[in-house]
């Protein structure tokens, strides 16, 4: 994607996030956010070189935003070659890290928690 759409992306995500905090203004004074799911799993992937997300990760914004850089050059078939990044997330990726760091960027958040498999098991480890 240009560059330009790439800030585009960024900015949608950003615009989105506002109209869900003047629903809900605690949404920007949450304490720690987390992102659940396989592309956020993907994008830590690819930040950590490896399949395996350790237990209690935190994606720091500074590595989002290297991530991001990266990727957003590569073509397709370089970006296939990424340690951690399976394929199924090749065509994907950038949008994710749109999404991940849109919301990073907007909440003013120095890391963000990817909580690998089953969120609700996280839940219940991090409630115990």
């Amino acid at each position: 994607p240009s560059p330009a759409r790439l800030t585009n992306a960024l900015r949608l995500v950003a615009d989105h996030l506002d109209d869900i905090i003047i629903a809900a203004p605690l949404v920007a004074a949450a304490p720690s956010v987390r992102a659940v799911g396989p592309h956020a799993e993907a994008m830590a992937r690819v930040e950590i070189g490896d399949s395996r997300i350790p237990a209690g990760y935190r994606l720091r914004r500074s590595d989002a935003d290297e991530v991001f850089r990266t990727l957003a050059v590569e073509p397709v078939v370089d970006r296939r070659h990424n340690p951690g990044l399976d394929n199924g997330h090749v065509e994907s990726i950038i949008a994710t890290c749109c999404m991940i760091l849109g919301v990073m960027r907007r909440l003013d958040l120095d890391s963000i928690g990817v909580t690998a498999g089953d969120s609700q098991e996280s839940d219940r480890q991090e409630a115990s």
